[in-house]
């Protein structure tokens, strides 16, 4: 794992990681980030080709601007009328999976629950 990812953090890049393997990318996916904080807090994402990922963050209720502020300096695009949620497009192979889980876990630390905390749940769809 990539030593982008905090003690503590390495189990959950590590979920990410394999929903992101075994989606494959006619599929898509949505992980639940449960926990005490934010009960909306999400990721998800689909292939838009086989070499582009799309991903999402949710914005959850609640969340300061200073978690809008994190997300844009990570490279987050913001949500919008056609957009809902923080996104980006990525370079996509199955050996960058790594990569993108660091990326998701940068997103979910910006709202500041600790890793403890944080329950995974997926949901995979192995088509569209």
């Amino acid at each position: 794992m990539s030593s982008n990812v905090p003690a503590g953090w390495e189990a959950i890049a590590r979920e990410i990681e394999s929903a992101l393997i075994d989606t494959g990318v006619d599929g898509f996916f949505t992980i639940s980030v449960e926990n005490p904080v934010y009960p909306d807090l999400y990721v998800q994402g689909t292939w838009n080709s086989d070499d582009q990922i799309w991903i999402e963050i949710s914005p959850t209720e609640g969340a300061s601007s200073e978690v809008g502020a994190k997300l844009s300096a990570l490279g987050w695009n913001e949500p919008s009328d056609d957009v809902p949620n923080y996104w980006q497009e990525l370079s996509w192979d199955v050996s960058s999976s790594s990569e993108i889980s660091v990326v998701f876990v940068q997103a979910i630390r910006t709202f500041g629950v600790p890793a403890e905390d944080c329950e995974l749940e997926a949901s995979i769809e192995t088509e569209k």
